[in-house]
């Protein structure tokens, strides 16, 4: 904090030296210096905010890209401070999932092995943080196995092989967390062909580098006023497939305006069909007396 108020301190007399020589430019210096002033401010507020309690979650993400096979590659960053024990807590998010490598982004940590134990009801990956209630930062890589392998999926949505892929995951730590967010990519050449669940405020994108589609849901909130709160669900119900091209492309445009032809030339036939003769008629109505 003191640094920072050398800093504003030192602004102020480098723009007042400023404004003495430049004349005309004065307006332009002031705004420069009121816009630092500003920034500083802010990020001195948002560093007096971010005091959140022993074990509480700041920030979790989630990043699913597809490995080897069905397999999927699981990136984590988990944001926080530890519990009055030095535990930091990261969700067990697919079955079978194995912890392949793991970065101290913030903050010093005893133990890194990320073993499974219980925390209350629920299961866990468990490290401890060297001092208890102590600011971190973690990433983790996990390889999750046949997540990808999903269900097919039967109601034509236009897309060939399709298929259904379902994941949720429940806050089931102690306490609310501020931000959360899911990133779901699809293996090269699929498509998102259909999104039930979440409805809505979710993102469908194509990552360049890559040259997958991916989906991304999140749940942005402060520690003030927390997004994804205890107990509370996530959770993704998506169809992919594989885009018809090329000649099978062609071969569905041929059928389908085979089928609007032939439907014109029935409803032709029923709407102008010829009605029998007056003469015929009146015959029949003789024959009838």
């Amino acid at each position: 904090m003191a640094a920072h108020g050398t800093r504003l301190v030192h602004l102020v007399q480098i723009g007042r030296h400023l404004l003495k020589g430049y004349g005309v430019k004065r307006v332009c210096v002031l705004i420069f210096c009121q816009v630092l002033l500003a920034g500083f401010s802010g990020a001195i507020a948002d560093a007096a905010s971010l005091q959140a309690a022993p074990g509480q979650v700041v920030q979790y993400t989630e990043t699913f890209v597809p490995a080897k096979g069905k397999d999927a590659a699981l990136t984590v960053l988990v944001e926080g401070v530890s519990n009055a024990v030095g535990e930091v807590f990261v969700f067990i998010s697919a079955k079978d999932m194995a912890q392949q490598s793991v970065t101290a982004l913030k903050g010093k940590f005893s133990d890194t092995t990320g073993k499974k134990d219980k925390a209350g009801s629920a299961t866990y990956f468990i490290y401890k943080t060297t001092e208890p209630a102590s600011p971190y930062s973690l990433q983790l890589v996990f390889n999750c196995p046949e997540f990808y392998k999903g269900a097919a999926y039967q109601p034509s949505t236009g897309f060939g092989g399709q298929i259904r892929l379902r994941y949720s995951l429940s806050n089931t730590m102690p306490f609310d967390m501020a931000s959360y967010a899911v990133r779901l990519y699809l293996p090269a050449g699929r498509e998102y062909a259909l999104v039930t669940s979440p409805k809505t405020d979710y993102t469908l994108g194509k990552d360049g580098a890559l040259g997958m589609r991916y989906l991304e849901y999140s749940l942005k909130g402060a520690l003030a006023k927390p997004a994804f709160r205890q107990a509370a669900r996530v959770s993704l119900d998506i169809v992919h497939g594989e885009p018809f091209t090329g000649l099978p492309a062609i071969g569905l445009w041929i059928v389908a305006l085979c089928c609007a032809v032939g439907f014109f030339i029935f409803e032709y036939k029923k709407v102008f069909k010829q009605a029998p003769a007056s003469g015929a008629d009146a015959s029949t109505a003789q024959s009838a007396d």
